[in-house]
This record gives structure tokens, sequence and C-alpha cells, in this order.
């Protein structure tokens, strides 16, 4: 039964090809805040945001990158209860895009952090431990690279590195 769950929660972040196109990955940041700010944590937190002002074009699945950021952000206002500030910045380096999502919350031990992409893994009461493993997969799919940076009492920073074109789906994630 674990072995068809996890089957299931993979086929969900594998994008197949054909879905696959060319998108603004600065409008998918910037939809995604939309969204965050009509959520009801939202009204304590400030969103400072810093990102190119042409497009960032990239090649993937614009949804399930919008999902990925999403996922981060609700988190983020989860761990910031009575506000503080949730930054997203985005830079290119060496030819790949660097976007950094960062709060101000209650921040994750060390031993939470090297847990948190894991399959089945929460630190919430009524968390299923799946989100951060389905942004993992996203993010590999893309062939990009996903790390935490943490520290109790003063937050965390997830950093996401997607390629420019991000290029062909991985066929096996698991």
């Amino acid at each position: 039964r674990i072995r068809r769950i996890v089957r299931g929660v993979s086929q969900i972040a594998r994008p197949k090809q054909g879905n696959w196109s060319r998108f603004d990955l600065r409008k998918a940041i910037h939809d995604t805040l939309n969204v965050i700010k009509l959520h009801r944590l939202f009204k304590n937190t400030k969103i400072v945001f810093q990102l190119p002002t042409s497009p960032v074009w990239i090649d993937g699945v614009e949804d399930q990158i919008e999902q990925v950021f999403l996922n981060l952000c609700l988190n983020a206002l989860e761990a910031m209860p009575h506000g503080g500030e949730l930054r997203v910045d985005c830079e290119r380096q060496d030819g790949r895009w660097i976007v950094r999502v960062a709060d101000t919350g209650a921040g994750m031990s060390e031993e939470h952090c090297g847990r948190i992409f894991d399959l089945f893994f929460t630190t919430k009461a009524n968390g299923l431990g799946i989100g951060m493993h389905i942004v993992f997969l996203v993010i590999k799919a893309h062939d990009g690279e996903i790390t935490v940076e943490s520290e109790i009492g003063k937050g965390s920073i997830f950093t996401i590195t997607l390629p420019e074109g991000a290029g062909a789906v991985k066929s096996q994630i698991l």
C-alpha cells in the first residue's frame, strides 16, 4: 500500500514531456504572490520581492513550478502565524536561475532541515508529509536543486536553482 502511495505521489510530480513549455518564471512567482495575499495568515505579513525587470525564461510545467512556490509560501505563512516578512528574490548566476524564498518565522532544527524533503516527514500536527516531498520531486524533474537553511527563532531560506531552458524530463524520479 505504501509503495502504491509513493508511486502515486511521484506521478503527480513527474511532468510529461508534452506538458512542457517555455514560460516566464518571474510571472509564475508574481501569480503565486498574488494568491498568497488572499490567505488569512497574510494580514500581518510583509512581502518583499526582488525580481529581474525582464522575463526569466525557463522550460517546464508552469503549473507545477507555481505549485512549488505556493507550497513554500504557504509554509512560510504558517511559520509566521503572528506576521513577519516573506522575501522572494530571483537572480541569474552561471546560466542558472536562483530563487530564494525566505521567512522570518519559527525556523527549524538542523535535524528537521535534513529530513524536510523526505516523504511522510512532517512537523505539523495535521500534516501528511507529502507537500515538501512533491516540491523536491518537481524541482528535480526540472533539472533543478532545492536546499534549505534555517535557524530556530530566525526563519528559513529555501533556495531553488533552475537552469535556463530546463531540458528534458527525467524519466525516473525515485
